[in-house]
């Protein structure tokens, strides 16, 4: 499951926001056939957030929101799925649709919370941002990620998209 949500926010994203095409048809058998393993083999809580954040980045906004309404249902009280994942998840769809804006002001409440998300808030943050041509903003969000990287290539990646992004060398994103 990681793979495909780190393959879709490190893929080339021809949406202009940095994600991919919401809806690209060459995506959804793909998507559909690893979210549905995914939950075939766990139906646990990060795996389903996990599901719905892939949709929601994917531009398959229906099938996310089922999966939050769903969540959100069996777990009302649950701190950082209303506050950290449902947010993060709506800014992904947000994005999608382009409206970056919108999506900054959805990702204000998981930020003190984000640290127990990976990068995920950080990277859409990161999004929103350059589509508003906000570099600066994008390059502290890309740094939070860079500054927590270790061996794990996925950050590596990251990195090197930071770098191909702005026109630097990867090495002044360490």
């Amino acid at each position: 499951m990681f793979c495909i949500l780190f393959a879709l926010l490190l893929g080339n994203g021809s949406s202009g926001t940095g994600l991919p095409a919401s809806g690209d048809e060459k995506l959804k058998p793909i998507l559909k056939a690893q979210t549905n393993k995914a939950l075939n083999l766990e139906r646990g809580i990060e795996v389903r957030i996990l599901v719905a954040l892939a949709q929601a980045v994917a531009g398959y906004a229906d099938d996310a929101r089922t999966i939050v309404d769903e969540l959100v249902a069996e777990r009302p009280k649950d701190t950082l799925l209303n506050q950290l994942w449902v947010p993060t998840i709506n800014a992904a769809m947000l994005l999608q649709q382009g409206k970056a804006k919108e999506a900054l002001e959805e990702l204000e409440m998981p930020e003190r919370f984000e640290r127990a998300a990976d990068f995920y808030p950080q990277m859409l943050r990161g999004l929103a941002f350059q589509k508003l041509k906000k570099d600066r903003d994008a390059v502290r969000e890309f740094d939070k990620i860079i500054n927590r990287r270790g061996e794990d290539p996925t950050i590596n990646r990251l990195q090197e998209r930071a770098a191909e992004t702005f026109g630097k060398e990867p090495a002044l994103f360490v």
